[in-house]
């Protein structure tokens, strides 16, 4: 399991590398906070890791547990990306 989880880091920082190359390219990610409730996410976009934007979020926040990082994926566009997410989300 360390494994797994070290070669995941490992992906997302090498990744991470890429949003220098592109004004607009970043990540859009899904994480939930248990006591917000199970179908309860926090949709949003960061040119950060998407580890490094759920802590900000756990430690910047006044919340009882912290965030967990449930999907993330690397775009081209991150604002646009998240924009459509949300629009698919809520319709």
């Amino acid at each position: 399991m360390k494994r797994a989880v070290y070669f995941s880091v490992e992906i997302i920082t090498s990744l991470d590398r890429l949003t220098r190359t592109g004004r607009n390219a970043g990540w859009v990610y899904a994480a939930r906070n248990p006591h917000f409730g199970p179908d309860v996410f926090k949709i949003g976009q960061t040119c950060l890791s998407p580890l490094e934007r759920v802590d900000q979020l756990s430690n910047s926040t006044a919340v009882y547990a912290p965030f967990e990082l449930v999907y993330f994926v690397h775009t081209a566009e991150r604002e646009d990306a998240e924009a459509m997410v949300h629009a698919i989300w809520y319709t």
